[in-house]
């Protein structure tokens, strides 16, 4: 293989989490592991003019700036499996779905989850039930319903109010579950007439239980409902559950040699922390870039 020559790294202290030392913390994994690969690095904040090979960020919140400094721009998220803060989403210029993975698929990378991969469910019930899964109101991850911050909640209030409502007319219970970091505002975003899981102290175990289908707009937590066999209908591309969704009260059946393929796909765009440090991670961007 030719060698290639040494790229520069510009890595962005700014986003999420709102304490600067833990986002320090999460851009030194990059640091290591990209001295590690024999690759250079700088720190720079969204205000400096530096400019690089490629240039990593945490979360989406200023990837256009990002993406002018640099010709690759890489997204660093929590990961979807496992502890969410030991494992990191890794993508090309955007986040899970939306976002380009760093390599193919890894056949057997999902192995250590594929016991969790409960059966799906088959048949049909008397009784549809569906759970609406909430979302941070204010989350980049809503962006596609309001690009602006304080209009967010309100955007997102009237899209599950409109999924309730169309979910109902079809004779289906409908519950609404919020985001477990943010009860003030799942209150406020809540549609009205359906079961609060919240209020009722269900918990996750007990929703795959209950629910035939779960919706989100892209709430990560359809990784864990697919997992659990219960049918999945995101309301957005950027979900990494797009590609197994199923329709409103029409379910997809897929094998579990399918299913077992989509976990490996998930598992890909996920790396440890171990895997980053080390310089693993980067090496693969390198290669596949």
């Amino acid at each position: 293989m030719e060698d290639k020559r040494q790229a520069l790294a510009i890595l962005f202290n700014q986003g999420w989490p709102l304490n600067v030392q833990a986002r320090k913390d999460r851009m030194d994994l990059w640091s290591a592991g990209i001295s590690a690969y024999g690759d250079s690095w700088t720190y720079v904040t969204p205000e400096d003019t530096q400019w690089g090979d490629y240039s990593i960020a945490w979360g989406i919140r200023g990837t256009n700036v990002c993406q002018t400094r640099a010709l690759r721009h890489v997204v660093m998220e929590c990961g979807f499996l496992g502890n969410r803060l030991q494992n990191y989403y890794v993508g090309f210029a955007g986040l899970n779905g939306m976002g380009k993975p760093i390599c193919p698929a890894i056949p057997g990378r999902g192995a250590p989850w594929y016991p969790q991969l409960a059966p799906p469910r088959t048949g049909r019930r008397d009784h549809y039930n569906v759970v609406l899964l909430g979302q941070v109101a204010r989350d980049t991850s809503l962006m596609a319903l309001s690009s602006d911050d304080e209009k967010r909640p309100a955007a997102y209030k009237q899209w599950l109010a409109g999924v309730a409502k169309l979910c109902k007319k079809q004779g289906m219970t409908v519950a609404f579950r919020g985001h477990p970091l943010e009860p003030s505002w799942s209150g406020f975003v809540k549609p009205e007439g359906v079961l609060d899981a919240d209020a009722e102290g269900w918990t996750k175990e007990y929703l795959w239980r209950w629910a035939d289908l779960a919706i989100a707009f892209s709430s990560n937590s359809l990784v864990e409902a697919f997992m659990a066999g219960v049918d999945v209908l995101p309301g957005h591309p950027g979900s990494l559950t797009w590609r197994v969704r199923s329709g409103l009260n029409r379910p997809r059946r897929f094998t579990q040699g399918q299913r077992k393929a989509w976990l490996d796909s998930v598992a890909s765009c996920q790396w440890s922390v171990d895997e980053i440090k080390s310089g693993e991670v980067w090496g693969i961007i390198r290669e596949n870039d």
